[in-house]
């Protein structure tokens, strides 16, 4: 099997900014090592869940993983570092700690006043003795089967690399290995060389590796489409740059559009690239929202670009 590198770049797509002349941040950013990849690549849009639809970024980012979570199925904000028995489930609270529900609940204290309530048996009552706090998500979220972990779903071997503990967690609830590489932020300022270092180093361990890059989200939620810009140019010379050599296919794409005029998560869909050996290319120049529509890859719904992708590597 041929070596795969899937990029998610939060937030990646946008409006047009006048004072980018009318273009997008990703459109305007001087992008040569994607532009030369794009040119042999299959090229598309992706609608995240559906058609008009604002995702929030952990199913947006279950979604690109092929996982089509109805709304009240979804998953959790998790704490990377606590390991989940099989059929538990999770519900994220704003409430301080209430010794009537410690007694039916493990609660751990995530950040703030947020809390993560771990629970065995799903039942009405459960509900009904929630109705009386305040839950921040109003969805009961449920867990996995081992049948439909990511490994035994498409039977290759993973590797999510992310500075966010919520997108490790998506990963860790997965089954997929997953690493914070040393120095990463998560932040507008991030060490995109430490990205690049850990999945060469680590190419041959793994037949998919992810590289999660939360920084255009960020920027586009303080309404900076210049800073977004500049992010996307380093992305290109500091991160794809250095892989391109030494993987056989790479993906790129976002989890969802954020809007940096609105500065929140849009429902326009997001553009994607496919570069391998197998690629029925077109004749897509730039990688941006509008020139990907001509690609040859069409619209897409994202849970089923991991399957494509997947189909180029074999």
């Amino acid at each position: 099997m041929d070596k795969g590198v899937f990029i998610i770049l939060d937030g990646l797509g946008d409006n047009l900014i006048k004072e980018l002349r009318y273009k997008t941040p990703l459109e305007d950013a001087k992008k040569q090592n994607i532009d030369k990849l794009v040119r042999y690549s299959e090229c598309g849009l992706l609608y995240i869940k559906e058609r008009g639809y604002i995702p929030k970024c952990i199913e947006a980012n279950l979604s690109l993983l092929g996982y089509d979570f109805k709304y009240n199925e979804l998953i959790f904000k998790a704490l990377v570092y606590k390991e989940l028995k099989e059929n538990q489930f999770l519900v994220e609270i704003e409430s301080k700690e209430d010794p009537k529900i410690k007694d039916i609940y493990d609660i751990i204290k995530y950040k703030d006043n947020n809390y993560i309530l771990i629970f065995d048996n799903y039942d009405k009552e459960i509900i009904e003795k929630l109705k009386k706090y305040k839950i921040k998500n109003k969805a009961i979220y449920k867990g996995l089967n081992k049948k439909d972990l990511f490994e035994k779903k498409y039977k290759v071997k993973a590797l999510y690399l992310s500075s966010s503990p919520i997108h490790l967690s998506i990963a860790k609830y997965l089954k997929i290995d997953y690493e914070k590489p040393l120095g990463t932020t998560g932040k507008s300022n991030e060490n995109l060389f430490s990205f690049s270092e850990y999945a060469i180093a680590n190419r041959n361990k793994y037949d998919i590796i992810f590289i999660h890059i939360r920084a255009p989200d960020i920027l586009s939620h303080l309404k900076n489409p210049f800073k977004k810009k500049k992010i996307i140019e380093e992305i290109d010379k500091y991160l794809i740059k250095r892989i391109k050599e030494y993987f056989d296919a790479i993906l790129i794409t976002g989890d969802h559009s954020t809007s940096s005029i609105k500065g929140r998560h849009i429902s326009d869909p997001v553009p994607v690239m496919i570069y391998s050996k197998y690629s029925r290319y077109g004749f897509v120049k730039n990688f941006s929202e509008r020139k990907c529509i001509k690609g040859t890859l069409g619209i897409l719904n994202s849970k089923d670009i991991i399957k494509i992708f997947i189909d180029r590597l074999k």
